[in-house]
């Protein structure tokens, strides 16, 4: 009897993250992201970003999450980051 070959974690991780990243472009390209939406509302749907970079003051918290595009970036020397720019937990701006 053949033996069942068993799932790598890491590699189902990396492919559930492949598909987070094309639906978030598909929905930057969609304008299905809007400005004002929450960070949680973008979480919820998007996962954790790979790198945020925070920036606080009396006036509030700015937030820069960013995305990387995993499937391509091995592959393309012009791969982009998706950078998605946060006022006090709100959408304001994203890059592509």
């Amino acid at each position: 009897m053949p033996s069942k070959k068993m799932p790598d974690p890491k590699k189902e991780a990396m492919e559930l993250k492949k598909k987070k990243y094309a639906a978030l472009c598909v929905a930057l390209s969609d304008q299905l992201i809007r400005t004002g939406m929450t960070m949680n509302q973008i979480k919820e749907v998007y996962g954790e970003p790979d790198a945020v970079f925070n920036s606080g003051s009396i006036n509030g918290n700015f937030e820069i999450w960013t995305y990387d595009d995993l499937a391509n970036q091995e592959k393309f020397e012009d791969w982009h980051p998706i950078r998605l720019y946060f006022d006090n937990t709100k959408l304001i701006d994203w890059r592509y």
